[in-house]
């Protein structure tokens, strides 16, 4: 008996490692990719919290401003002018009066308001207090409440201003 030997060769291909550049080609495409998106929810979380400090701190100015206004008209308690007064006693000084916000303890928010005097402005275009020529003038008193807060950690700060008239 004979046997037949049968051998049967492959070529041998010559591979040039075309599959293995492609493949890390994608492979730092998709890094790229990657690190594209984390970057991009990192600084989303940095606008975030940028907009959450920025509206804390516009509240406490708000609320400043707002605590004053309502002390030196009365409301829900007796009137303040002490600050309008002070101001008023040497208006060439354009003094300022300021208070401190009581804020809660553990707050970083530092806020504060000041009343300044803007002066006598009797010839305000569209407004007239006297329509006889030969009568007394009426002056109104015009003021400026402005309202600062400041979160102390970050520095985030908001300054606000309200314009009060008395006649």
């Amino acid at each position: 008996m004979h046997q037949i030997e049968h051998h049967t060769s492959m070529p041998r291909r010559h591979e040039s490692g075309v599959a293995l550049v492609i493949g890390l080609v994608l492979l730092i495409v998709i890094t790229l990719i990657a690190i594209s998106g984390l970057t991009n929810a990192s600084m989303q979380v940095k606008l975030a919290s940028a907009t959450q400090q920025q509206n804390m701190t516009f509240q406490a100015a708000e609320s400043s401003v707002s605590a004053m206004f309502n002390s030196m008209n009365g409301v829900g308690g007796s009137i303040d002018l002490a600050p309008l007064n002070a101001v008023l006693n040497d208006p060439n000084q354009a003094a300022k009066v300021t208070r401190h916000a009581a804020l809660s303890n553990d707050s970083p928010i530092e806020a504060h308001v000041t009343v300044s005097y803007m002066a006598d402005n009797s010839a305000m275009p569209g407004f007239s207090l006297n329509a006889d020529e030969n009568s007394t003038s009426i002056s109104p008193f015009i003021f400026k409440l402005v309202g600062q807060a400041t979160l102390l950690e970050s520095g985030a700060n908001t300054t606000i201003e309200k314009g009060i008239m008395y006649e």
